[in-house]
């Protein structure tokens, strides 16, 4: 996955959950050199609620952790 990562033009940045099962990812991610955001679940369900579409799904919230800009690192 780093490396296909890696392929994409442009800049990339990566923004994940503050889940555990994520911690080894992100290390590897990091390591790679890659931009890696950890958004705090308490804001991201706050963010969320503020939106005008509700819903949950997977595509959904990928959506909202890219466009939320309050981003704890």
């Amino acid at each position: 996955m780093v490396a296909r990562i890696q392929s994409l033009e442009g800049e990339v940045s990566i923004g994940m959950e503050a889940a555990g099962a994520y911690h080894s990812l992100r290390s590897s991610l990091k390591e790679a050199g890659l931009f890696v955001s950890v958004i705090n679940l308490l804001v991201m369900k706050k963010y969320a609620s503020t939106a005008i579409c509700k819903g949950k799904t997977d595509k959904l919230d990928s959506v909202r952790i890219a466009n939320c800009r309050i981003l704890v690192c």
